[in-house]
């Protein structure tokens, strides 16, 4: 399991125990750790164990792109700290390096970078993605990055864009996808299955009195949330998957101005979930929110939504 290291200042990296053979190391946010990211990190890992040198991913523990434009964050990341962090975790990694971006880093050259990770860790190999910069105002891209190798004694490797139904994947595409409610691709892109995790908190006990009991959750507020609908998903608690239809929206049949809610009912299943952590697996749009007449109706569509959800997952 990889050693995590958070990072304020670029300084703190010589306190690390230098590498005496070296590090193989990737660079870059890897927000929502897509299979394009997966293959960068398998790449830098792949060299590492045939050169004998130690593997690392230097990433951001927030988006530099949010950061630097001062927009608000919000709704923003395919994963968060603590996930990014988790997934990483799975890859045979030696170390971990997550900067907080901050004005130091922003205002860090492309040199000055390169020289604290070389002078700290012992640089290398560098693997990057085709469009990589790093730097202030991005000065450390492709052409830069291949004049330095002789300066600080390290190779690079530059991959070719990864392709899924002839489109480069990217973080910005995964959004996208969600955006348009297309989680089958999106799904595809990242390598599995787009999720949710959050605390189980008091509702308006309306799934109850509609015979559909539903637990209501709590998303960091930081986490990129698909559209609102009803969703076929898998959710998981305690080790254990369950079939369940995740909805995300205002209850419109209750009112106009309702805050949205995430909320799931799970399939067969009649614990009480309150202060539990659940995470919801998305796996395919099942429909937009819709404002019924009456409870009847909307009970009617709930039935005939959980029939929908269930059939999805006996062709699994």
């Amino acid at each position: 399991m990889p050693v995590i290291h958070n990072i304020t200042q670029l300084s703190e990296l010589s306190r690390i125990i230098k590498s005496k053979s070296g590090y193989s190391m990737t660079i870059g946010v890897f927000d929502g750790i897509h299979l394009g990211h997966k293959f960068l990190i398998n790449e830098t890992i792949k060299v590492a164990q045939n050169k004998n040198y130690n593997s690392c991913i230097i990433s951001f523990s927030n988006s530099p792109y949010h950061f630097l434009t001062k927009k608000n964050d919000s709704n923003n990341y395919l994963s968060t700290k603590d996930e990014k962090t988790d997934i990483l975790s799975n890859y045979k990694i030696d170390d971990i390096f997550l900067i907080e971006f901050n004005n130091e880093i922003a205002n860090t050259t492309a040199y000055d970078f390169l020289n604290y990770i070389n002078t700290s860790l012992n640089l290398k190999f560098l693997t990057i993605g085709p469009d990589f910069s790093l730097g202030k105002n991005k000065e450390g891209n492709i052409n830069y990055l291949n004049k330095m190798q002789n300066i600080f004694d390290y190779k690079l490797y530059i991959t070719k864009p990864y392709l899924s139904q002839k489109k480069i994947v990217s973080s910005t595409l995964v959004k996208k996808l969600i955006n348009q409610k297309n989680i089958i691709e999106a799904n595809k892109c990242l390598g599995y299955f787009y999720n949710l995790t959050g605390k189980v908190i008091k509702g308006e006990n309306r799934g109850k009195d509609l015979n559909m009991p539903t637990a209501n959750l709590l998303i960091n507020q930081k986490k990129f949330i698909p559209p609102e609908g009803i969703y076929a998903c898998k959710v998981k608690y305690k080790n254990k998957k369950y079939i369940g239809a995740l909805s995300i929206g205002k209850n419109p049949t209750f009112g106009n101005n309702n805050p949205i809610s995430i909320e799931v009912h799970i399939v067969d299943f009649s614990k009480s979930l309150y202060n539990e952590t659940l995470t919801i697996e998305i796996h395919k749009y099942i429909r937009d929110q819709i404002t019924y007449s009456n409870i009847i109706k909307l009970k009617e569509q709930m039935q005939k939504d959980l029939i929908n959800i269930k059939k999805n997952f006996n062709n699994e």
